[in-house]
Parts: structure tokens; C-alpha cells; sequence
């Protein structure tokens, strides 16, 4: 696929079409803009002026505990309206007609307490590229959701628990820092937050106080539904990542904190990108789970596929009765990396 850019910034950019593309979606990132359609009003209204109280439930609370009741089996369903709504039948039919909420009923409402509502773009109906940055043309074909980060970090810090456990980052590597100046090394590492990269950044004072690390919760930032292969990942992650750089050109996310009692404002910093396996090939350029050293350029852990399947798995301990030629290799011990076999 190829895209002609007719504007007068074109001769900037590259005539290699991969690199090309790319620079556009940095354009696009440079000039973010928290009112560039994907949020509604009045969630840039809360991203700027966030509830200042708690997010909890009363169980005590008659209607608070009708709302947690339908909240777990919500969570109980997985996700399916059918499951859901029939375990809503059941309990009507039993009690009564009580204020139980339907199932987009409740969505609505989870939406309403946390100020969590997805970003839902276009995409191409065979998956090749989403309709955003310099491919945005309207096309009702098929639609991709993104988790915008900024609620989900001021639903987290507004409950006191989650706000204190998010601490932690801070916590942890100002004591690494006060050890590497008093020891002049940091002699346990053990932990991300032990990297020099984080650690540069903290002491350069581009990581503060009450900033997010971009690392630890394990929150879908994004669902690109298939199902076939995308070929500019770029422009399905671009969304989330306007979102964040869209915070940050505001000055920061205005969160209220409730392990302090108080608004902060807090610039978002993005320390490591994850996905599942498939999607991590997108990431990192690496073979993933379709060849059997799947990390080749950084380890040489060899992968095991279940018999007559193609997909390679990282399993280090050896299945029992487990008899597959060229991945039937004795258990391997966690704490070891192994080398690189270039030969393989």
C-alpha cells in the first residue's frame, strides 16, 4: 500500500515508504491535542478537574450493594451479555424485579464512576491498518477500541490502597539512588526500577514525584480485533500514544491522590511497552511464537511446541510423557540465560 503526501512538509520526509510513515505518525504525535475528537467533552473536563473523593462502594449501602452484586457477576461472565443477563433473569425470578441493572445498564454506570470509555476508531476490514494520523479517511467498515490512560491512572489513584501501591516507584528507587551515592554501586538487582536508564531519568529530574511509569499494571492499552495480520502497527497504536503525548503537552494529568489527600499533577512516562505474543512481534521486530528461538537476538532459550502444532511456547519445565523431536530438551532453571547459538 502506498500514500502520497501532497502537503509542503512532503519533501521532509523520506522516500522510503516504511520510513516515511513512520515520520508522519511523529508528526502527528508532535502536534497532539487533547480535543482532537477521540475524548469527549466531559471526559476532558474530568482530565483536567478529576472528582477529589474516593472511589468505593459502600457494601452496607442498599443500592451500593445491589451495584457490587451485579459489578461481580459482570466480572463472573467474562464479558458475555448472554451469561450475564441470564444470571439476571435467574435472581429476578427469584426476588423480585429489584434495582438490578441490565447489562448495558451497568457498562454505563462503570463508565460513570470510573471515567473510562473507550476511544473507538475505523479500520480496514482485513486488518492491514487503522484510519488514523496520515491513512484517516471515513470508513465504516470495522471499528478497533482503545483504553484511554488517563481515567483509568485517576480511577486507580482515587482509591487509597492503589494510590499507596503506586508509590512505590518513587519509594524504591530514591532509596536505590541515596545507596548508589553513599556505596557508590547498588548492590542488589532486583528490580526494573534498578535499570540506569530509569534511574538516569529520575536523578535527571524528568521522572518526579507523583509522575506514572508507564510499566507495571498490566492495562490493555488497546484491541485490534483480526483477523489478519496488521501491517502498519503504527497506526493502531497511535491513538493511545496521542493520548498520553496529548496529557503531557497539557502539562500533565491532573490526578486526585488519595494516599495524600490532595490534586497533583502528574506527567505520564512510558518505561516499557508490552503485548501478548503474537502482538509483541509488532514491538520488537523478533519471531515471536512462530519459530522456536523466538528471543534470537537477545537469548537462546529454545521454545516447545505441542505435537503436529506450529506455535513455539517459552516452556522452561519439560511436560510429562512429552516426546516431540527438537523440543524435547531436559527442563530449563529459570535463573539462567542462555547464549546465542548462531548455528541455529
Amino acid at each position: 500500500m502506498t500514500y502520497d503526501n501532497d502537503d509542503d512538509t512532503s519533501e521532509c520526509y523520506s522516500h522510503i515508504e516504511e520510513v516515511r510513515i513512520a515520520q508522519q505518525f511523529i508528526e502527528v504525535l508532535k502536534n497532539a491535542e487533547l480535543n482532537n475528537g477521540d475524548l469527549s467533552a466531559e471526559m476532558i473536563a474530568a482530565l483536567l478537574d478529576p472528582p477529589k473523593d474516593s472511589l468505593k462502594l459502600n457494601p452496607e449501602d442498599h443500592s451500593d450493594n445491589d451495584l457490587l452484586m451485579c459489578l461481580r457477576l459482570f466480572l463472573n461472565a467474562c464479558n458475555s451479555a448472554d451469561k450475564y443477563n441470564n444470571a439476571i433473569c435467574a435472581i429476578k425470578q427469584r426476588f423480585g424485579d429489584n434495582d438490578i441493572l441490565s447489562y448495558d445498564q451497568l457498562k454505563r454506570r462503570i463508565a460513570q464512576l470510573t471515567g473510562i470509555s473507550p476511544i473507538i476508531r475505523d479500520m480496514c476490514i482485513e486488518s492491514c491498518l487503522a484510519y488514523t494520523g496520515p491513512f484517516s479517511v471515513p470508513a465504516l467498515w470495522q471499528e478497533f477500541y482503545t483504553i484511554p490512560i488517563g481515567p483509568a491512572i485517576q480511577a486507580f489513584k482515587r482509591n487509597y490502597q492503589i494510590a499507596s501501591d503506586m508509590n512505590y516507584f518513587w519509594s524504591h528507587v530514591t532509596k536505590l539512588l541515596a545507596e548508589q551515592q553513599e556505596k557508590g554501586v547498588i548492590e542488589l538487582i532486583d528490580d526494573i526500577t534498578c535499570g540506569t536508564d530509569i534511574l538516569k531519568a529520575v536523578n535527571q529530574g524528568d521522572i518526579g514525584k507523583h509522575d506514572t511509569v508507564l510499566m507495571r499494571y498490566v492495562i490493555p492499552g488497546g484491541i485490534m480485533p483480526g483477523p489478519f495480520k496488521i501491517k502498519i502497527v503504527e497506526s493502531y497504536l497511535v491513538v493511545g500514544l496521542n493520548h498520553v503525548a496529548a496529557i503531557n503537552k497539557a502539562g500533565g494529568l491532573k490526578v486526585w491522590d488519595a494516599s495524600h489527600q490532595k490534586t497533583v499533577t502528574s506527567k505520564l512516562y512510558i518505561a516499557l511497552a508490552t503485548a501478548n505474543g503474537p502482538g509483541m512481534v509488532y514491538l520488537n521486530g523478533l519471531v515471536g511464537h512462530s519459530g522456536k528461538y523466538g528471543c534470537r537476538l537477545w537469548c537462546g532459550l529454545p521454545g516447545r511446541h505441542k505435537p503436529s502444532a506450529p506455535m513455539y511456547y517459552p516452556v522452561l519445565s519439560k511436560p510429562d510423557d512429552y516426546i516431540v523431536q527438537g523440543c524435547d530438551h531436559d527442563d530449563i532453571p529459570p535463573r539462567i540465560v542462555h547464549p546465542i547459538d548462531q548455528a541455529q
